[in-house]
C-alpha cells in the first residue's frame, strides 16, 4: 500500500499562521462512482504516519494544529483546511506532520485518506 493517498506536499506553518488557509484537496477521483462528500473531520499526528500504522499509538496534534471550525467540505469533493501555528513545543521547530482526512459520504460510507506533510517551523 501507499504511504500517502496524494502527491507529496508541503505546507508550511510559521510562529504567526493563524487560520492559514485554505489549502483545497480534491478527492473527486478517489471517491466512489456517484458519491459525495457529505462531512470530513481533519486530523493530524506528528512524524510521518501511514495508513498500516495503529493511529492509537500515534502523537495527535490536531486540536494545536488543524482548525477544525474553519475546515470544511467544499463542494462535492473538496476539501478547504486551515491550520494554526502550534503552542506545544515538541510539535514545532522544524516538525513535519501527517494529515488523517476522514471522509463521511452522502451515503454514509466513511473512509480515510493520508497526505504528507505539514511543516512546523
Amino acid at each position: 500500500m501507499a504511504d500517502s493517498d496524494f502527491d507529496q506536499f508541503k505546507i508550511e506553518i510559521r510562529q504567526s499562521s493563524v487560520d492559514w488557509g485554505p489549502f483545497s484537496f480534491d478527492f473527486e477521483d478517489a471517491l466512489p462512482s456517484g458519491t459525495t462528500i457529505a462531512s470530513v473531520t481533519l486530523n493530524s499526528y506528528l512524524g510521518k504516519v501511514i495508513p498500516e500504522d495503529d493511529i492509537d499509538d500515534q502523537t495527535d496534534t490536531t486540536s494545536e494544529l488543524v482548525d477544525a471550525v474553519l475546515t470544511a467540505v467544499s463542494g462535492s469533493y473538496g476539501v478547504n483546511a486551515y491550520f494554526n501555528y502550534p503552542s506545544t513545543s515538541t510539535y514545532i521547530g522544524e516538525e513535519k506532520h501527517t494529515l488523517v482526512f476522514v471522509l463521511t459520504l452522502d451515503t454514509g460510507a466513511v473512509h480515510s485518506y493520508y497526505g504528507h506533510h505539514v511543516w512546523c517551523y
